[in-house]
């Protein structure tokens, strides 16, 4: 079986990480890198690091702690990073070796404070998102029986009241009638008492009558910890709605004009199609894609191949032009009930913003909708899901990161316009009690990186906007989930861009790096 680092894994650069790649990451992963493809790090055979130009083709770099955690020799060789960039100035080698000591030791530092706490928030976040649902949807008694105290007690949203007897046996007799069920969590707090509290939104697809109704609810729970494990004693079901989404007019996949057959010959043959006709043709149908549920289908292909054309220069300018005009609307739109079409959108769209970039396709007012639209999906943003064994990726803050670097490096893109990218960027990089697993504060970084390299905001802007992700937290604030969470990706986020930062080697580099070790210091209490 091929590795699934694509061509990454044939270059000499690519040595160092591409063998982890492909040993530790789920299946998927695979496409995963081949389709982010923006600008990160490589590691060279000798062990220092290089940047990969703004307009190439690279892969997304995985967590820097878990990457640390897996590869003790990147670590010792890694040092070189350091001397490297301290080489036109002696004085400075010191303080960088200082510095690098601090990014390779500081996550592991920070981790060991924190298990104990993040083991609750991980054992109740599997309760609730994974475990729970799966009693009620796999008729599992005796997984609910583990889940709810004896003394449970629920609340629907008609103000009735049932016991653990009577879920348990209203799981034994019944089949849940929808087609999906997610839950989303939006507030996670674990108190001194062993009590937590579990709050969000949980959102149903399909009825016995209607296939694409959707309904949300919101649902408040309390659960205690006993011999070591936590069981739920409350919950309290309220405002179910009907919501309105685009997920009842989802377009056809495959279109009607292809075959799945079809579809699969075209992955098969690398995406070539020798009539550009037949090929634009193709791109304006692929986009009904995006949603479905199959990550074959949304990810290895219809992405995929939007993603190898625009980059190759391979559709008309015309062809760019529409997708932009047909896709951007929907950064506007509802999310759609299983959360697989609009992160695809948005991902497509920063590949038609890289092509405009590259080569200025899009007229200003079409540029302009999709800045505003890129605001707008960022700041609405509230599924965290990333990856999922079965269902594939979603990853859309990720992705929102991808569309922002990209437009944010767009000459024809004004000042203020990329003030508006980065402050809706920095509203997810801490979103409150969502612990990021899925590379997520790595994106963010390289998207502030080398936006920061384009020059077009002054050192101010900078100073201050950077400032806050390094407030110092309280510590009432260490003690909830939420608080925790926040310093979690404020630290990964900052460590992230000091590393870039410090690598480049150049006057650029040392600023930002100079201005998010103050960061990282007022964080960890220094």
């Amino acid at each position: 079986m091929p590795a699934p680092c694509g061509e990454f894994c044939y270059s000499p650069d690519w040595v160092a990480v591409a063998p982890w790649i492909s040993e530790r990451s789920p299946s998927r992963e695979g496409i995963d890198l081949r389709r982010h493809q923006l600008d990160g790090f490589l590691s060279r055979p000798d062990g220092t690091f290089d940047f990969l130009s703004a307009g190439s083709v690279e892969p997304a770099p995985h967590g820097f702690d878990e990457f640390l955690a897996t590869n003790a020799a990147f670590v010792s060789r890694s040092a070189t990073v350091s001397s490297k960039a301290a080489t036109n100035d002696a004085s400075m080698m010191p303080a960088m070796r200082k510095s690098f000591r601090a990014v390779v030791l500081l996550p592991f530092l920070v981790a060991t404070a924190l298990h104990a706490q993040t083991a609750d928030e991980r054992e109740l976040r599997r309760l609730k998102e994974e475990r729970w649902p799966r009693a009620y949807r796999e008729g599992d008694v005796a997984l609910l029986d583990s889940i709810l105290a004896k003394e449970f007690r629920r609340i629907d949203d008609k103000g009735n009241w049932s016991s653990k007897q009577d879920e348990l046996d209203y799981v034994a007799k019944h089949r849940p009638s929808y087609r999906e069920f997610r839950f989303e969590i939006r507030r996670l707090e674990v108190f001194e008492n062993g009590t937590a509290v579990v709050a969000g939104r949980g959102v149903i697809t399909g009825d016995a009558t209607n296939p694409n109704a959707v309904f949300e609810y919101q649902s408040s729970n309390v659960l205690i910890k006993r011999d070591a494990r936590w069981q739920a004693i409350s919950s309290h079901v309220s405002g179910v709605t009907a919501v309105e989404t685009a997920a009842s007019a989802a377009p056809p996949c495959p279109p009607p004009t292809l075959t799945r057959k079809e579809l699969e010959a075209l992955r098969e043959s690398a995406f070539q199609v020798s009539s550009d006709d037949e090929r634009n043709r193709i791109a304006l149908l692929l986009p009904q894609c995006l949603g479905d549920p199959d990550p074959e289908m949304r990810d290895g292909i219809a992405f995929a191949a939007l993603s190898a054309w625009l980059r190759a220069s391979a559709l008309a300018p015309s062809t760019i032009r529409t997708l932009a005009a047909r896709l951007t609307p929907e950064l506007r739109a509802p999310d759609d009930a299983a959360g697989f079409r609009k992160p695809f959108v948005v991902l497509v769209l920063s590949e038609v913003a890289r092509a405009d970039r590259i080569s200025a396709v899009l007229d200003p007012a079409a540029r302009q909708a999709l800045v505003a639209g890129a605001v707008h999906y960022l700041q609405g943003v509230t599924d965290y899901r990333g990856f999922d064994a079965r269902a594939g990726w979603r990853h859309g803050v990720a992705h929102g990161a991808d569309l922002v670097l990209q437009l944010g490096l767009n000459a024809q893109v004004p000042a203020d316009e990329v003030r508006r990218l980065l402050d809706a960027l920095a509203g997810q990089v801490v979103p409150g009690a969502v612990s990021y697993a899925f590379g997520e504060p790595e994106r963010f970084a390289r998207a502030v990186y080398f936006i920061h390299r384009r020059d077009v905001l002054n050192d101010a802007f900078w100073d201050e906007w950077l400032t806050a992700f390094g407030t110092p937290p309280s510590q009432d604030t260490l003690r909830s989930a939420e608080g925790l969470a926040r310093r979690h990706n404020a630290i990964a986020f900052l460590h992230a861009i000091a590393f870039a930062a410090r690598s480049a080697g150049d006057e650029a580099g040392a600023k930002l790096a100079t201005l998010t070790d103050r960061e990282i210091r007022r964080l960890m209490g220094g």
